[in-house]
């Protein structure tokens, strides 16, 4: 889309047998990262993954 993300930063979840890591980035109105990456993670290079937080 052309919009330009901050991230600040990466923090890690400590959860009883699971651990998950979480991104600190600017706040968009009816959209998320996690679905912009599951809609389209069959196009997408690592590169472009990393791109989209960094």
């Amino acid at each position: 889309s052309g919009d330009i993300v901050n991230a600040y930063g990466i923090t890690k979840i400590e959860i009883p047998g699971n651990s998950n890591f979480a991104i600190v980035m600017n706040y968009f109105e009816d959209v998320n990262l996690r679905d912009y990456l599951k809609k389209n993670h069959v196009t997408l290079s690592l590169e472009d993954r990393v791109f989209a937080i960094w």
